[in-house]
């Protein structure tokens, strides 16, 4: 006879005659599936606990994977779409000002020749 998939033992001492040993190890039979029916209610209580913890500190993990990975693809975002096309453009606008710059004082030195400053 098993209750929950578990063996139950009859216990049966070696003098005591049959009819006497069936009597105590019926009420042995049902002690034990007492304790074995509370000690299965116990153990899948506790299991059920502590699966119940895991799954919420799976999804607490989960969730803060996915919350720091949210913001890793919105870094690399403002990175390549804002940041660095910005830079560039600064870039861009430092070498046309040198380069302006250059050409303006070029021009006033041809501007002065023109004038006839020099020969």
């Amino acid at each position: 006879m098993t209750l929950n998939k578990r063996p139950i033992f009859h216990f049966m001492s070696s003098n005591e005659s049959e009819t006497e040993s069936v009597d105590n190890s019926t009420s042995i039979a049902n002690i034990m599936k007492k304790l074995q029916f509370e000690n299965a209610k116990n153990m899948d209580h506790f299991f059920n606990i502590s699966l119940r913890r895991f799954d919420t500190e799976m999804d607490t993990l989960d969730t803060n994977y996915n919350s720091i990975l949210f913001f890793f693809k919105l870094i690399l975002f403002l990175l390549f779409v804002l940041i660095i096309p910005v830079l560039i453009n600064i870039i861009r606008g430092i070498r046309v000002y040198h380069r302006n710059k250059k050409y303006k004082s070029d021009f006033l030195i041809l501007q002065s020749m023109d004038n006839g400053n020099t020969v």
